[in-house]
């Protein structure tokens, strides 16, 4: 991929997780409200990240370097973690997003873009974007 494509999925993919965000905060607000621990929701939709596709490794990605395997990220431990707080450079500009999937976070590692750089990577308890708490980072690129 070229890294305008690389750029705009990264931008979609963190727009996607903002929309996962609110209607996650929209559910706790319902459980809050109800003062339910479960209440039932309806499944979500059949989104199409949720279908397996599997496809042959490239040539290239098949070599790999050693050494530059991403490290594993664990699991979020809740209730004390809710979501995984991302700290990136995008255009010489830092930025940050919530993600709840380390799969996404493993791939963020893995891109390589001239105009891209993951800085680190914390487990939180998120509220809401503007009030979260760190619990633990897992990953810093920062000797």
């Amino acid at each position: 991929m070229e890294p305008r494509q690389d750029i705009a999925i990264l931008d979609l993919l963190r727009l996607r997780e903002e929309e996962f965000v609110r209607i996650w905060s929209c559910e706790e607000e319902i459980r809050h409200l109800l003062g339910l621990s479960a209440y039932p929701f309806p499944p979500p939709p059949d989104l199409p990240s949720r279908h397996r596709i599997r496809r042959k490794p490239s040539a290239e990605a098949a070599k790999g370097e050693p050494g530059a395997a991403p490290p594993e990220l664990r699991p979020l431990r809740p209730p004390q973690e809710n979501a995984y707080h991302v700290v990136y450079q995008r255009d010489g500009l830092e930025e940050d997003s919530f993600l709840t999937d380390p799969a996404v976070i493993a791939t963020l590692m893995t891109l390589n873009a001239p105009n891209f750089a993951l800085l680190s990577v914390e487990t939180v308890q998120f509220r809401s974007p503007e009030s979260w708490k760190v619990v633990e980072t897992l990953w810093n690129a920062a000797p």
